[in-house]
């Protein structure tokens, strides 16, 4: 897969077929931004660790494992409904 196509792909992650573009738009710009914090939280608390600042560095990468826990969970959703497995 190209970088276009993972883009795309990851860009559509959280919308289903029946978003209008006034949906649409929102969802891929807010999926695209979590995307690009879950590497720089890691990075973040690497910086902390090497400070010597273990406690401190738990915070943002528990985000990013949170984040891409979500982004993951929430792109296997197809019919705007949380995927199996998350109905009360």
């Amino acid at each position: 897969m190209t970088v276009a196509g993972w883009l795309r792909a990851l860009a559509e992650a959280g919308t289903i077929a029946t978003d209008s573009e006034e949906q649409r738009l929102p969802k891929t710009v807010l999926t695209i931004a979590v995307a690009g914090f879950i590497p720089l939280g890691l990075v973040w608390g690497l910086a902390y660790v090497v400070l010597g600042l273990r406690a401190a560095a738990a915070v943002p990468v528990a985000f990013s494992v949170l984040s891409a826990a979500n982004l993951g969970a929430s792109s296997g959703a197809t019919d705007g409904r949380p995927p199996t497995g998350w109905e009360r």
